[in-house]
């Protein structure tokens, strides 16, 4: 039990599920190398929620068996990882392949450039792409730019110090306090108009 300060999940969810429906992508894809890591689960399952709601067809390409949790965790080095899930995507029918890939991360979207170039594709033309975060630096030099969810890392980052300062003159306070903060997409040129 403790204090939790993140971003809201649900809301990002209906945000990547509602751009993709507008820009006509009727079938998509959650794309995660990293399952059963609990804060990609989290997005994972209000993603799964927010298609249900809007009549989405939900492909899941994950990777086979949960990682184990680790400390400090491993991070993606290489877009040998995600090849195994871009193939997955590719040996699915043209009829039934989803038409856009929602990562959960922007981190990982970086490889998924990557594999999906040395499989001779490109991001906004033989599918599209969302991921979440906003990870400036991590994405800028993308092209084309990504489309994403900022889940407003700075303000989360200000009010979680707010709230370990709170802890400190209220040690006694054992109540247990949840602040979600509203994310906002960025809408860059990854997503295609269908």
């Amino acid at each position: 039990p403790g204090d939790l300060c993140s971003f809201n999940h649900e809301s990002a969810a209906r945000l990547v599920a509602g751009h993709l429906l507008e820009r006509g992508h009727r079938r998509v894809a959650f794309l995660n190398p990293k399952k059963g890591k609990s804060s990609l689960e989290h997005i994972k399952k209000e993603f799964v929620f927010a298609c249900g709601q809007r009549d989405i067809a939900l492909t899941l390409l994950e990777s086979a068996s949960p990682r184990v949790t680790a400390w400090p965790e491993p991070a993606l080095t290489s877009h040998e990882e995600l090849l195994p899930l871009v193939d997955q995507w590719l040996a699915m029918a043209a009829a039934i392949r989803p038409t856009a890939i929602f990562l959960p991360a922007d981190n990982i979207v970086v490889h998924l450039y990557t594999a999906l170039e040395r499989r001779g594709l490109q991001v906004g033309r033989d599918v599209s792409v969302i991921s979440c975060n906003n990870e400036k630096s991590v994405v800028r030099a993308l092209k084309p730019t990504l489309t994403t969810i900022d889940v407003a890392a700075q303000r989360i980052g200000a009010r979680t110090v707010e709230q370990l300062l709170w802890r400190l003159r209220n040690p006694l306070d054992d109540s247990i306090q949840t602040v979600l903060l509203e994310a906002t997409l960025v809408v860059g040129d990854s997503v295609a108009q269908l």
